[in-house]
């Protein structure tokens, strides 16, 4: 299994259920240091200690061989200046030697891509393929890491017909090289060819990888192959029942087919498994069950949690338990953790919005008190505006008719809400007129 896709995958996986990155062209300047393409390329330092074995192994003369072993060495301790200078000495020395300048052609370009530079460590390993001087082991290595490096340069067409030579040369891939393969498609955006040999990969191999499984999840979920996800997905869990991610991804998977009822099924299966027992977890449990039409669970966590002290007792919690509450239609549960939220430091936005629910309840008092609290506070803009406006329709259903006409004829003075209280004051009039016929009731 090649590292660099591994760990781009764990990347990804990590960033959120299948964020999808294209490579980035790195800086053409070197850096000291060893680069992202270490991964890419450390399986030629292998490659290449046979080819340095004593001279008479190969057409290498001594010389060669000696200053061929003195730049691995220094490839392999990170000396990227100096094993550059040595470079640049063997491939004007070894004009003669196409074995021996081939190899060079090849560690340069493995200098190149630790030192971020694969648009020149391409070009190199295109130079050690046309001396065709390599074994054909080591061309194989060629063909497939300069597909890798095609990717990074944003050349994915290139890159799958580099690695269907490499392939071509294979007479019955194993499955470790049938998921490097895939591997190049997945970069490429060809996921159905890609699916396809890691099937053939997994299906083949005694004890398959995890990796190799991931994989195929993130392949199906990029060609927008839900059902093959969720097909994929219960292997990934039965493999390793703790890893979260997993039980959110197939969740995930089954909202995407429209099916909230099996979506919150496996959130709830994966909750009293004891998984999502961190802070971000929890949350991020809520917002899914929310997601999944299903309210009433996710506020069930988040208060537990808040109760349990799982989950610290902050405002963006406390606005989410909210939240969660009026999505499921429990006002009064929503008022309870706003109004404990107000206490707390809760500014005009908070009192405003408990006015407006407590009114939806009939609490005309309590939703005077924080109407008031928001009009004291001299909140500016709609904020400072609209309690007037609920202050006096609170009044009118209480009956107080010319304390709900004062509150009008205040709001009448803002322009958002001129026509509103136009609206009332004149159902006021007509009240108070009415109320004038009665006798006792007027003046």
């Amino acid at each position: 299994m090649n590292l660099c896709f591994a760990q781009s995958l764990r990347d990804r996986a990590q960033a959120g259920p299948y964020a999808r990155r294209r490579p980035t062209r790195p800086a053409s300047s070197p850096r000291r240091g060893p680069g992202p393409y270490r991964f890419v390329l450390l399986a030629w330092l292998c490659l290449l200690a046979p080819v340095l074995a004593p001279a008479d192994t190969f057409t290498v003369s001594e010389g060669a061989h000696k200053q061929l072993t003195a730049v691995r060495e220094r490839l392999n301790a990170g000396q990227w200046v100096e094993a550059e200078t040595l470079l640049d000495q063997c491939i004007t020395a070894f004009s003669r030697e196409p074995y021996a300048l081939a190899v060079a052609w090849q560690m340069r370009g493995y200098l190149y891509g630790e030192t971020e530079r694969p648009a020149q460590a391409l070009a190199a390993f295109e130079q050690a393929l046309t001396l065709d001087a390599l074994d054909p082991a080591l061309q194989q290595q060629i063909h497939y890491n300069s597909a890798q490096l095609l990717l990074v340069l944003q050349r994915p067409a290139e890159a799958v017909r580099r690695i269907e030579t490499w392939m071509a040369a294979i007479a019955d891939p194993t499955p470790d090289q049938r998921v490097r393969v895939a591997w190049i498609y997945f970069g490429a955006e060809r996921y159905k060819t890609a699916a396809g040999h890691l099937e053939s990969a997994i299906a083949a191999a005694a004890t398959p990888e995890t990796s190799w499984y991931e994989l195929m999840v993130a392949t199906l979920h990029h060609a927008g192959d839900y059902n093959g996800t969720v097909r994929w997905l219960p292997r990934l869990i039965e493999r390793n029942p703790r890893e979260s991610r997993y039980w959110l991804q197939l969740a995930g998977a089954y909202l995407q087919l429209g099916k909230e009822r099996q979506a919150a099924a496996v959130l709830s299966a994966a909750y009293h498994n004891q998984l999502f027992q961190e802070p971000v977890e929890i949350v991020r449990l809520a917002r899914f069950y929310c997601q999944a039409g299903v309210p009433h669970n996710g506020a069930g966590v988040l208060e537990q949690a808040l109760d349990a002290a799982r989950l610290p007792a902050n405002a963006d919690h406390q606005q989410l338990l909210a939240d969660a509450w009026l999505q499921a239609r429990e006002t009064r549960r929503a008022v309870r953790v706003l109004t404990h939220k107000a206490r707390n430091g809760g500014g005009c936005q908070i009192r405003l919005r408990l006015g407006r629910l407590l009114m939806q309840l009939g609490e005309w008092g309590e939703a005077r008190e924080h109407l008031d609290y928001v009009i004291r506070a001299g909140c500016e803009g709609r904020q400072g505006a609209e309690p007037l406006l609920l202050l006096g329709m609170a009044a009118y259903q209480e009956g107080r008719l010319e304390t709900a006409r004062a509150a009008f004829l205040e709001a009448r003075n803002r322009p958002s809400l001129r026509k509103q209280a136009e609206s009332w004051l004149t159902m006021i009039e007509q009240a108070l007129s009415r109320r004038c016929n009665v006798p006792g009731k007027c003046g």
